[in-house]
């Protein structure tokens, strides 16, 4: 299993497209579990976009 191990190996989007848990490369080293980290990013992403469109 290959995951970024640098902060600069992560990306999480370009232009309109946004990555979230393991396609982002966030996941656990240990278990190898990414659903918990896409649950989270995607939390994160929705307050973003939340915020940018002012519904906050």
């Amino acid at each position: 299993m290959l995951f970024p191990s640098r902060w600069q190996d992560f990306v999480c989007g370009k232009d309109n497209a946004f990555l979230i848990g393991e396609a982002a490369g966030f996941i656990s080293a240990s278990s190898l579990e990414g659903i918990s980290y896409a649950l989270d990013s995607a939390e994160i992403l929705r307050s973003v976009f939340t915020e940018a469109a002012g519904e906050e």
